[in-house]
């Protein structure tokens, strides 16, 4: 049995069953006559010298540029699309294809040495109607993403291949809110981008990111709201990255050029002359300065063509470094923006059972193990970040002490972590006088326990906590203002330097010692001309610093761009790097996205976990989706992909 059937036992079988009893296959090693093709719904640039054409008639075809025949699968398609790529063992070509006669999404592998097609799998679409599809190709997740045109449906997007073992998938990753109208779609891999055709409308874009924001931007519309003139019919991504538009009832074709925006902030347009006014399938592909097109009118048939013209430029888009989520929490109770914060109380002897604490701003504090179960949940109303300390002296026994920003109240929350059964007790709240209080965060320092506390309008509370004989104590010790919304912060323990992030400017630092305050020094400004500046992008939420002595890193959300950064937890504070957490496929488990609080640990925990781990909140919980929850990280991972040395043993 092949590897991808080891690997993917149910939608191998099917594939080895489909191609074995109801394919048949027309291939050659030399190229037949010229091919008549009629009937046409869409036509695909495989290369330079070839070219995929989709049939209801005849089925899929590849034929060359002097449209002789190479390769045939018999059939009733209609849109499709494809991608190729190189690897050890070769080229790698494979097809979507719309089945229209059994309503399912075929997939196929063009063989170059055989020239002949294989069947890779077959997705049949029970809810609606498949009219069309565009895949994606993520190189970095090893994944092949098909976005499906249903009639009257969201467009959905779903993981169909491992790309490195050819293995069919059929995983739902998430819906984007566009339905009706579509006639075609196309996706920009360097972009990240996918564009959508709606006939009357025009074209929209979306972020192909499964952890996107599903917000639509138009890129090109019909009069009189853009300068599109016609009914839309199909559209393509040309490898310069500008989109091709075929119009009903023009003999032009319209070349969005994406990275050419005029004053007015629309992306300029070519026409492109054609000798059919009811072009039904188009496509094209660059060789230099030439534009090879290809495209299909009933009263012209097909045409492949050169098309003298100028490439543009793409964009550069930044790539970020990629680690995986290993484990997912159960997620809150409701659907909304509701978790908010973690707090990890690693166990020193019994590290399996060490602790993940998590806010429910709506409703209270979770307590997860290590696999991500809700283990206890207490009903604090509503309490928005949580933070804790190892070690605490509580009636005479010592206790993890964990506190959290109580939003009804505004007031310090207090827990206790019980060391040997792990139980966590609400104990009681110190009151401020502080009129909202947001963010929080814990440290120890000389002996001290610190909670620092903020308010909205910048105001951030220093209380030292103790017990007498009357309970728990907090004692206002130092008051300090930032110039605007404040949430998270964090001490490296080291050297006592306290990171207070400002959410739509930037990070600030200071002592965590009252008698040793300084002024607040930039660590970097959203506004500066830093390298951190061009990856991070407001809002600047969650701060937690990796305790490693000189190796101590600092680690931010940059929520704007569902990204994390890592600047060095000492002086000079420089930028080391962003990463993304991706889904984990094969598992089950989402990225992380737009996320509000985190916290690290670089303590051992086992396995994976050896170098410590990262604990992001995940604000769109998709795959399927489900009230927000919080992401577990393996910290070894950020460390290989930022090229980051590891913590020593």
């Amino acid at each position: 049995m092949p590897l991808s059937c080891k690997l993917s036992s149910i939608a191998c079988l099917l594939s080895l069953s489909l191609s074995a009893s109801t394919l048949a296959y027309a291939g050659s090693s030399a190229p037949k006559a010229p091919i008549t093709l009629s009937n046409i719904e869409s036509v695909k640039a495989l290369d330079n010298q070839h070219w995929l054409v989709s049939s209801e008639a005849q089925g899929l075809n590849l034929i060359n540029q002097q449209q002789q025949a190479i390769a045939q699968v018999k059939g009733k398609f209609e849109q499709i699309d494809a991608r190729t790529w190189q690897t050890d063992q070769g080229r790698i070509s494979v097809v979507a294809a719309v089945n229209k006669a059994q309503n399912a999404l075929d997939l196929y592998r063009f063989h170059w040495q055989s020239q002949t097609f294989s069947l890779l799998s077959r997705q049949k679409i029970s809810q609606a109607g498949l009219d069309g599809v565009c895949l994606k190709h993520n190189t970095s997740e090893n994944a092949l993403y098909a976005f499906l045109i249903k009639a009257d449906m969201p467009v959905e997007q779903r993981w169909v291949l491992d790309t490195a073992t050819l293995a069919p998938q059929q995983k739902v990753i998430r819906e984007l809110p566009i339905s009706h109208g579509i006639t075609s779609c196309a996706v920009d891999d360097n972009q990240q981008a996918i564009y959508i055709a709606e006939a009357l409308v025009g074209i929209w874009q979306f972020s192909t990111h499964a952890e996107a924001e599903p917000d639509r931007q138009p890129l090109s519309l019909l009069q009189p709201f853009g300068r599109l003139s016609q009914e839309i019919e199909q559209i393509s991504v040309l490898d310069d990255g500008s989109v091709l538009v075929s119009q009903t009832g023009t003999k032009q074709a319209v070349r969005v050029k994406t990275q050419h925006k005029l004053v007015s902030g629309l992306p300029a347009i070519e026409h492109i002359t054609l000798n059919s006014a009811e072009v039904e399938a188009l496509d094209g592909i660059w060789q230099q300065d030439t534009l090879q097109l290809g495209y299909y009118g009933e009263d012209i048939g097909l045409q492949l063509i050169q098309q003298t013209s100028q490439a543009q430029t793409p964009a550069k888009l930044r790539q970020f470094a990629v680690v995986p989520a290993l484990v997912e929490t159960t997620p809150v109770a409701k659907l909304g923006d509701a978790a908010d914060d973690p707090a990890i109380w690693f166990n020193p002897k019994q590290p399996q059972k060490s602790l993940v604490l998590g806010t429910d701003k709506q409703a209270g504090l979770g307590v997860y193990d290590l696999q991500g179960q809700e283990l206890q949940f207490i009903a604090s109303g509503r309490i928005n970040n949580v933070d804790l300390v190892d070690s605490f002296t509580l009636n005479g026994q010592d206790v993890a002490l964990a506190s959290a920003s109580q939003r009804d109240h505004n007031s310090i929350a207090l827990y206790a972590i019980d060391k040997r059964s792990q139980q966590v007790t609400e104990l009681d709240q110190v009151p401020t006088n502080l009129p909202e209080v947001y963010g929080l965060c814990m440290a120890q320092y000389q002996q001290q326990t610190y909670v620092l506390i903020n308010d909205k309008d910048g105001r951030y509370q220093q209380y030292a906590i103790s017990q007498d004989s009357t309970g728990l104590q907090g004692q206002l010790v130092r008051e300090f203002k930032l110039a605007d919304q404040p949430e998270g912060c964090d001490v490296n323990q080291a050297t006592g330097e306290l990171f207070v992030g400002v959410e739509d400017m930037g990070i600030w630092v200071t002592h965590i010692d009252p008698q040793r305050a300084m002024p607040l020094r930039s660590v970097f400004q959203l506004t500066d001309k830093s390298l951190a500046a061009k990856w991070l992008k407001d809002d600047i939420e969650g701060l937690a610093v990796y305790q490693n002595g000189d190796n101590s890193y600092l680690v931010v959300s940059s929520q704007g761009n569902d990204s994390y950064a890592l600047f060095k937890a000492s002086q000079p504070y420089s930028y080391l790097g962003s990463f993304r957490v991706t889904a984990n496929l094969y598992q089950g488990i989402d990225g992380a996205s737009e996320t509000d609080g985190l916290d690290v640990s670089s303590a051992n925990f086992g396995g994976e976990f050896s170098q410590g781990m990262l604990v992001v909140q995940d604000g769109r919980n998709v795959m399927p989706v489900q009230p927000q929850n919080f992401k577990y990280v393996a910290f070894s991972s950020i460390l290989k992909q930022l090229g980051l040395p590891a913590k020593a043993p």
